[in-house]
C-alpha cells in the first residue's frame, strides 16, 4: 500500500468526494461564514451521512432482545401481563428502530437521487397510456424509490434490475 492509499484509509468515509491528487489527497470543499468566521470543510456525502446515522441506530438495537425490555427488575408482573413501570428504555428502543429504518431508506433514496445525471430524462407511461417525460428534478420528487431502483438506476449504470431477485426482498 502506498502513502496515498494509507492517507485514504485514515479519512472519514462520509466525504462526498476524496481521492489521490498529486502527492497527497484532494476533496471537494466549501467555505462558509459561521458567526463572523470563515470556515472551510470537505463536503459530506448525503447518502453516507444517512447511512452512518442508520448504522449508529442499528448498533444500539442489534443485540437487544425486545422481550428483555419487559423482563427487567424495574418491571412488574401484573394480572393482565407484564409491562414496564418505566417505559423509557422501551421508547428508546422504538426511537432507535425507527431511526435505523428511516435513515436506511433515506440513504438509499439520496443515493438514487444523486446518481441521476443532470441531463437524464425518464419516460414513463401514465394512467391514460400517454408517455410522461421526467427530468432529473422531477424524477427526484415524483418517481417513487421502487421505480428508481427497478428502472432508472439500472439504465444509468447499465446493469440488470434487482427487482424479483433476493436482494429486492
Amino acid at each position: 500500500m502506498d502513502y496515498q492509499d494509507e492517507l485514504l484509509e485514515k479519512e472519514d468515509g462520509r466525504y462526498k468526494a476524496i481521492d489521490k491528487v498529486g502527492t497527497g489527497l484532494g476533496s471537494i470543499a466549501t467555505e462558509e461564514l459561521l458567526k463572523k468566521n470563515v470556515v472551510f470543510f470537505g463536503l459530506p456525502s448525503g447518502p453516507a451521512l444517512f447511512l452512518h446515522l442508520a448504522y449508529r441506530a442499528y448498533v444500539k438495537i442489534k443485540d437487544v432482545e425486545p422481550l428483555s425490555l419487559f423482563n427487567h427488575s424495574l418491571f412488574n408482573h401484573h394480572d393482565q401481563g407484564i409491562w414496564p413501570d418505566d417505559q423509557g428504555r422501551l421508547f428508546d428502543f422504538f426511537e432507535d428502530f425507527i431511526s435505523h429504518s428511516v435513515y436506511s431508506f433515506t440513504a438509499i433514496e439520496a443515493f438514487a437521487n444523486e446518481s441521476i445525471p443532470e441531463n437524464f430524462q425518464y419516460v414513463s407511461v401514465n394512467r391514460t397510456g400517454e408517455d410522461q417525460i421526467y427530468k432529473k428534478d422531477e424524477i427526484e420528487r415524483k418517481v417513487n424509490l421502487d421505480e428508481k431502483l427497478d428502472k432508472i438506476l439500472p439504465t444509468i449504470y447499465s446493469v440488470p434490475s434487482p427487482k424479483g431477485k433476493k436482494v429486492w426482498g
